[in-house]
C-alpha cells in the first residue's frame, strides 16, 4: 500500500481523535437510549429521537475541547490524557442526564452506571491504542527541508525536544539540503550538502512533502523551481516554510533579526469584514454588560478576602498601550501586594513573590481581568484582541523586535489567541512568542477564530492554567 495514504498529519490526527471519539459516545448513547426503549432499531431510534443525539455531540464537542482533548502535545502524556478524558466525560454523562426534553428520560441508576462505563471505559481504551500506534514510522509523514537558514533551525527546534523528537505532530523531519551548512547534523537532523536530482533524492528517502526555506535563498533561479516543479509531478507536495510552520504552530514566524514584513504583515483577507466588525462589537458589548453586572458580585468577595490576606486598596489602574498606539488606563482587581513596583517597572515572573495568595487565585481563574469590561463597553478594549502591553515595555520591544507595533492595528483584548496559548510573558523572549501568535491572530481574524479563543480561554479558566 502507499505510504502516502497511511500517513497522518496534524489535522488528519485531530479529525480521527474527534471522529473516533464522537463514534463512541454515540454508540453509548444508542446503548443507553436502548436500554430505556429496547423495542427499537437504530433507524426507528434516530428517527425519533434525533434530539438525543444532536444534544450528546453538543455536549461532548464542547466538554471535549474545554478540556484540550484535541491538543497533540498532550497525547503522548497518557495520564493527562486520562485525566481530562474523565472529567470530560463525566460533565458530558452528568449534562446529558438531566438536561429535559432534549434527552432521554431518567431510567435507573443502574443503566445511568452502565451508560457512563461503556462511555469511559471505550474512550480510554481507543486513546490507549491511538498512544501506541500513531506514532509508528508507518504513520508518520517524511518531510524534507530545503534551504537551511533561522527558519529551518526554528522549525526543527518545534519538533525537537533535545534528543527526542515529537512525532505526535505526525511528521518525521528526514534530512536539510543545504550547499554552504558545513555541519552534518542539527538536532539530530541530517544536513545534506547539496542535490543536483531533488527529485531522485525525494524518491529515495520516500519523502511526503517538501519544505521550502525562502530565507536562506538569496535568488529563486529557474533551476530550483524545474526541481520543485519536477517533485510536484512525482505527487510529492511542496510548502513554504512559513505557512507550514504556521500550521502546525498557530503563530507567525518572525524572529529578532527577521526584515521580511509580507511574514507578519496583517493583510485584510476577511471578505466579510463588515459583518466580522457588526459580529465583534455586538460580542463587546454583551460581554461588557455582563461582565460589569459579575464583576459587582465578586467586588465583596475579593474585598474580604484582601482586606485578610493583603490589606490595600480592591483595584488598581496603569495606562497601557491600545488601538494605532494610544494610550488608555485599564482597572483590574489588585493581585500584587501595595509597592509592588516601588524599583520601577518589572516583568511578572512565575512564582513572582509580589503575588498575593489570593492573587494567584484571582490571576489564575482570570476573575482579576473582570473589571476590563468596563473598558469593553467604552470601546478602549474588545473581548479578543492582543493584550495592551505598558508604554514602557512597548518602547523596550519595538526596538529588541521587528514588527512588534503590528499589533497595535487591533483593538486590545482582555482575552487572545496568545493569552489562550501561552503563558504569561515574564522576559522579550516571552514577548517575542506572543508577538507571532498576536500576528497569526490578526492575520487569521474572523468569526470562526473568535469562538476558537473563546473556547481555548474557557479551557485556560476551568482548568486553572493562567498564571
Amino acid at each position: 500500500m502507499d505510504k502516502r495514504v497511511l500517513s497522518f498529519e496534524i489535522n488528519d490526527r485531530k479529525y480521527l481523535l474527534f471522529t473516533l471519539d464522537l463514534s463512541l459516545v454515540l454508540l453509548a448513547a444508542f446503548i443507553y437510549c436502548l436500554g430505556i426503549e429496547p423495542g427499537l432499531n437504530l433507524s426507528q431510534m434516530i428517527k425519533q429521537y434525533y434530539t438525543y443525539f444532536i444534544s450528546i455531540t453538543l455536549l461532548w464537542s464542547f466538554f471535549s475541547y474545554v478540556f484540550d482533548l484535541y491538543n497533540l502535545e498532550n497525547i503522548n502524556n497518557f495520564y493527562s490524557t486520562v485525566k481530562y478524558l474523565f472529567i470530560a466525560a463525566t460533565l458530558t454523562v452528568i449534562s446529558y442526564v438531566f438536561i429535559p426534553w432534549f434527552t432521554p428520560p431518567l431510567p435507573s441508576r443502574l443503566l445511568i452506571f452502565l451508560f457512563y462505563f461503556n462511555l469511559l471505559a471505550s474512550l480510554t481504551i481507543w486513546r490507549y491504542a491511538y498512544s501506541r500506534l500513531l506514532d509508528r514510522p508507518l504513520f508518520l509523514k517524511r518531510i524534507l527541508i530545503v534551504g537551511s537558514g533561522w527558519s529551518s533551525n526554528a522549525l526543527i527546534d518545534v519538533f525537537a525536544n533535545g534528543d527526542i523528537f515529537n512525532y505526535h505532530l505526525g511528521y518525521k523531519i528526514v534530512g536539510v539540503i543545504d550547499e554552504d551548512n558545513a555541519n552534518t547534523l542539527y538536532k539530530g537532523v541530517r544536513i545534506i550538502n547539496g542535490t543536483s536530482n531533488l527529485a531522485k533524492l525525494a524518491k529515495r528517502l520516500k519523502i511526503d512533502e517538501i519544505i521550502v526555506d525562502e530565507s536562506s535563498h538569496k535568488e529563486n533561479n529557474a533551476e530550483s523551481l524545474r526541481a520543485l516543479t519536477n517533485c510536484r509531478k512525482r505527487g510529492i507536495a511542496v510548502t513554504a516554510l512559513p505557512d507550514f510552520y504556521e500550521n502546525i504552530t498557530g503563530r507567525v514566524l518572525v524572529h529578532n533579526t527577521a526584515r521580511d514584513f509580507s511574514l507578519a504583515f496583517p493583510y485584510n483577507r476577511n471578505q466579510f469584514r463588515t459583518a466580522y466588525l457588526f459580529f465583534s462589537r455586538t460580542l463587546d458589548v454583551m460581554f461588557g454588560i455582563a461582565g460589569v453586572t459579575v464583576c459587582a458580585f465578586f467586588i465583596p468577595f475579593v474585598y474580604l478576602a484582601n482586606l485578610i490576606g493583603s490589606k490595600g486598596p480592591l483595584f488598581y489602574s496603569q495606562e497601557r498601550v491600545g488601538l494605532y498606539g494610544k494610550t488608555f488606563k485599564i482597572t483590574k482587581f489588585r493581585s500584587m501586594v501595595v509597592d509592588a513596583e516601588k524599583n520601577g517597572a518589572a516583568w511578572a515572573q512565575k512564582n513572582d513573590n509580589r503575588i498575593t495568595k489570593v492573587g494567584k487565585i484571582l490571576r489564575r481563574s482570570r476573575i482579576d481581568e473582570l473589571p476590563q469590561a468596563w473598558s469593553v463597553l467604552k470601546g478602549d478594549m474588545s473581548l479578543i484582541g492582543p493584550r495592551p502591553e505598558r508604554p514602557v515595555f512597548v518602547e523596550q520591544l519595538k526596538k529588541e523586535i521587528p514588527f512588534y507595533d503590528t499589533r497595535h492595528l487591533a483593538k486590545p483584548g482582555i482575552t487572545g489567541w496568545a493569552q489562550a496559548i501561552y503563558k504569561y510573558g515574564s522576559n522579550s523572549e516571552d514577548a517575542l512568542m506572543k508577538v507571532q501568535y498576536d500576528l497569526y491572530y490578526l492575520k487569521n481574524r474572523s468569526i470562526m477564530m473568535d469562538v476558537k479563543v473563546l473556547l481555548k480561554t474557557i479551557s485556560v479558566v476551568v482548568r486553572f492554567k493562567g498564571m
